[in-house]
């Protein structure tokens, strides 16, 4: 059953035609002018919306402009009917986003077929929105990671207990728990910006390229380890080996690799063991080396796999390096990363 509401200062057209649209199974809402008209609409949200053109106060055409930057009724279809149907009145509606027009006295059969086609037509536009919907959904679903979704729950969950709890909670549990929320939005922010940033490399709409004098990466590569290892609260197991490197390198992709890889040890490893960080120069540029001595990874690989390992392996490539992984499942894992000078 359809939801329609009826615009129009003529009690007797009015009666009459709520009658005839009752009549085709529709529920109907009637205004007798177009302020309670744009009232009725917001609050019920009707399928389709007729209108009379001039009534006293606002009229039709100020109704339908309101009714257009109404939340949700933007798409409302709307059908004027007026006694002028003077092209210059019809494309004025028009112009205001009307879908259609209907010039009075309205033939009841033409008034019932006009409101069939818009009530298909938007049927069948609300179908393919939700058609598109549930593709865009199954794509998210096949492209986004679940580490965008773990601090998502947690923000969830955190603010849920809050909201519920907050007045009867000690201070120091409020805080610890808005902390928590504080962190994991922080958390979420950082992974949408990765996955922003692996979508732009796998398309090659991203090229990084090094600019500006040769830097010391030791200095480079310890701040972006320390900076990942603090998160987790674990510097102290953090063991840096940096030889004295420099070179002209896009600083800003180089910490981004570093600070990925070392978060991602600092994730699937327990926190009693240490996580080494080597930088040593090679024949023909430096090299380095990041190894935990957590759980590894599953043997074989699912395709599925390392999100975080797939953006650092992009990255490598962008940067012009190669990539070298040794995966010892239950002993660890260690990443190799090879940098021409």
């Amino acid at each position: 059953m359809s939801t329609l509401l009826l615009i129009d200062d003529d009690e007797n057209l009015r009666g009459m035609l709520e009658e005839l649209l009752l009549g085709e199974g529709h529920r109907v809402i009637t205004a007798a002018d177009g302020e309670q008209g744009v009232r009725l609409a917001r609050a019920h949200r009707p399928d389709l919306i007729v209108s009379d053109v001039r009534m006293p106060g606002l009229d039709g055409h100020a109704a339908l402009a309101q009714l257009r930057q109404s939340p949700g009724l933007e798409h409302t279809p709307v059908i004027l009917m007026t006694g002028e149907a003077d092209l210059p009145d019809m494309r004025k509606g028009m112009d205001l986003g009307a879908d259609d027009y209907l010039a009075k006295p309205v033939e009841h059969a033409t008034l019932l077929r006009t409101v069939d086609q818009h009530l298909k037509r938007q049927a069948q536009r609300e179908a393919a929105a939700s058609a598109e919907l549930q593709t865009l959904r199954r794509n998210l679903d096949a492209l986004l990671p679940p580490d965008l979704v773990e601090p998502l729950h947690e923000i969830v969950g955190c603010a849920s207990v809050l909201e519920v709890d907050a007045q009867i909670m000690p201070p120091a549990d409020v805080k610890e728990f808005a902390g928590n929320i504080l962190a994991a939005a922080d958390t979420l922010n950082r992974r949408f910006e990765n996955f922003i940033l692996f979508s732009r490399l796998e398309s090659g709409q991203l090229k990084p390229t090094a600019s500006g004098p040769a830097v010391s990466l030791a200095d480079l590569v310890r701040h972006a380890a320390e900076h990942a290892a603090r998160r987790h609260h674990r510097t102290e197991h953090l063991r840096l080996d940096l030889a004295d490197v420099t070179a002209a390198v896009p600083r800003e992709y180089l910490a981004k690799l570093v600070t990925e890889l070392v978060d991602n040890a600092c994730r699937y490893s327990l926190k009693s063991e240490p996580i080494d960080v080597a930088l040593a120069p090679t024949t023909d540029g430096y090299q380095i080396t990041i190894t935990d001595h957590g759980m590894g990874l599953p043997d074989p690989l699912p395709a599925t796999t390392g999100y975080g390992l797939r953006l650092s392996e992009h990255l490598t490539q962008a940067l012009g390096g190669t990539w070298t992984l040794d995966n010892r499942p239950k002993r660890g894992l260690t990443l190799t990363l090879s940098f021409p000078r």
